[in-house]
C-alpha cells in the first residue's frame, strides 16, 4: 500500500467560492476543487459533518455540531455506525483504519493549511502560496468528501429506496437506478490511480451528473453538488478485495443510503438555476 495514503500528499486544483446571485440559498456553501459542497441536511454549517468523534460507537446528534467552523476547524467526523455495521460488504477492520486513520490524517492535513494560509496573510509572505494552496484544496475536498461518504451508506437493507423526486431524476438522468449503479461502478472502477466515483447535482443543467474525479478534487466540474461519493483510493478496499476493486464496488452497492442521498438531492434542487 503506498505510503501516501498514510500521509496524504497535496493534490492541485484551485480553492474558489463560487459567485453565485442566490446568496441566501448559498449561505454555508464550500467550493472546492470544482464542486460545491452543502451543509449536510438539516443543518446550517458547511462543515457540520465534522463533530467530535466518539468512533463507530453512536450518530452524532445536531446538538454536538460546533455553533461555527472557519477553515482550521475542521474535524473529524463521528460514525453513524459501529464498525463492524456494514459487514459483509465492507469489514470492520478497514472502516476503523480508514476513518481513524486516513481521514484523520485529511483532518490535520486541511487544518495546517488553512493555518498556513492565515498566517501568511499576517506576514505578507507568500512565498509558499502555491505549495499551501494546493494543499488545502487535496486535505479539505478529501474531508469533505469523506464526510459524505460515510453518510451515503448504511447497513445493507437498512438504506431505504430514492425519494420520488430522486426517483425521477435518475430516471431522467440514467434510464433507471440500475443502469445508475451500473455506470457509477464503470465510472468508479476506471479511475486511473485513485479518486472517486461522484454522482451530482448540476444547478446549471437542473440534472444529475455521474463524474470521475482523481485524487479528490481532479476532473471535477464547476458547481456540481455531489450527492453520493465511493472512494477508490486503495486505502477503501485493499485489505479485504486486493487489487479486485470491481468486487468492492459491487459490495458497495448494496450500503447505499438512499434516504440520505435523497435529503441531499432536495436541498440541493433549493438552489434553483445558476445561469
Amino acid at each position: 500500500m503506498d505510503e501516501r495514503e498514510l500521509a496524504p500528499d497535496s493534490g492541485v486544483g484551485p480553492v474558489t467560492l463560487q459567485a453565485v446571485s442566490r446568496r441566501d440559498a448559498l449561505r454555508g456553501v464550500v467550493a472546492i476543487g470544482g464542486l460545491l459542497f452543502l451543509p449536510m441536511p438539516g443543518c446550517d454549517d458547511p462543515h457540520s459533518a465534522a463533530v467530535p468523534a466518539k468512533t463507530g460507537t453512536q450518530s452524532p446528534t445536531p446538538d454536538a455540531t460546533p455553533e461555527s467552523m472557519m477553515p482550521g476547524d475542521y474535524q473529524l467526523p463521528e460514525l453513524p455506525y459501529p464498525y463492524n455495521a456494514l459487514e459483509p460488504h465492507m469489514d470492520a477492520q478497514t472502516l476503523k483504519l480508514h476513518h481513524d486513520k486516513h481521514h484523520a490524517g485529511y483532518v490535520k492535513g486541511a487544518n495546517a493549511a488553512a493555518k498556513e494560509l492565515a498566517a501568511a496573510r499576517d506576514s505578507g509572505n507568500f512565498k509558499l502560496i502555491d505549495h499551501w494552496t494546493q494543499k488545502l484544496a487535496f486535505h479539505a475536498s478529501c474531508h469533505l468528501l469523506h464526510s459524505l461518504f460515510w453518510k451515503n451508506m448504511a447497513p445493507a437493507g437498512k438504506g431505504g429506496e430514492p425519494s420520488k423526486e430522486l426517483s425521477d431524476a435518475i430516471k431522467a438522468s440514467f434510464g433507471s437506478q440500475d443502469k445508475l449503479k451500473a455506470q457509477m461502478v464503470a465510472t468508479a472502477k476506471t479511475v486511473e490511480g485513485s479518486g472517486w466515483g461522484i454522482v451530482g447535482w448540476h444547478p446549471f443543467d437542473q440534472g444529475l451528473v455521474l463524474l470521475q474525479c482523481q485524487n479528490h478534487e481532479k476532473l471535477t466540474i464547476w458547481s456540481v453538488i455531489p450527492l453520493l461519493v465511493v472512494d477508490v483510493w486503495e486505502h477503501a478496499y485493499y485489505l479485504k478485495h486486493q487489487n479486485k476493486r470491481g468486487d468492492y464496488l459491487e459490495a458497495w452497492t448494496k450500503l447505499i443510503n438512499w434516504k440520505d442521498v435523497s435529503d441531499r438531492f432536495a436541498q440541493a434542487r433549493k438552489l434553483g438555476t445558476l445561469t
